[in-house]
C-alpha cells in the first residue's frame, strides 16, 4: 500500500509543474492591449471622473505603463504574474527605483481588468478594495485596442 501511495506521489510531483508551467504566459497574453480606466479608487474613494480619462494602461509583454495625456514620457513598470494564486497576483517592479515593488492582485473577465495595488512595500491585497490609510490603488479597466503585433 504504501509503494503504491509513494508512486503517485512521484507521478503528481512529476505532472503537477508541467500541467501549469505555461500559465503564466497564458494569462499574461490575455492582460496584452491598451485599457482605459473605468473607475479608480485610493483610500477608499472614487478619484475624479476627469482624472481617470487622462490615464490609460498599457500592457505591452511585461511592461505595464502608465499613460497620461498630454504626457510624452509613460511611467513602466516590470510586470509579473502568478495566476495560481489566489486571488491571483501580480508584482509591479519599478524601472526608474531599484527594489522598489508594488503587490497587488488582479482578475481578467472578457474586456474588463481589475487591479489592486499596495504601495510603500505594504502586504498585497487581498480583496478589490481601498480603505482610508492602507495605500492602495483599485483601478477597473476596459480594453481599447489590441495589442500592437
Amino acid at each position: 500500500m504504501t509503494r503504491s501511495v509513494a508512486r503517485w506521489s512521484v507521478l503528481l510531483l512529476a505532472l503537477g509543474p508541467a500541467a501549469g508551467a505555461d500559465e503564466p504566459a497564458t494569462d499574461l497574453k490575455g492582460l496584452q492591449g491598451t485599457w482605459a480606466v473605468a473607475s479608480a479608487q485610493e483610500g477608499g474613494k472614487e478619484q475624479a471622473a476627469e482624472q481617470s480619462k487622462r490615464l490609460s494602461i498599457v500592457i505591452d509583454r511585461d511592461v505595464f505603463s502608465f499613460r497620461f495625456e498630454g504626457q510624452p514620457k509613460a511611467l513602466d513598470m516590470k510586470l509579473t504574474v502568478d495566476p495560481a494564486a489566489r486571488p491571483k497576483a501580480l508584482d509591479l517592479a519599478s524601472t526608474v527605483r531599484e527594489g522598489q515593488v508594488a503587490r497587488g492582485i488582479y482578475e481578467l473577465a472578457g474586456d474588463e481588468l481589475k487591479v489592486c495595488w499596495s504601495r510603500n512595500g505594504k502586504a498585497r491585497p487581498d480583496g478589490f478594495a481601498t480603505r482610508p490609510g492602507d495605500d492602495r490603488m483599485f483601478l477597473t479597466l476596459k480594453r481599447v485596442g489590441a495589442p500592437d503585433k
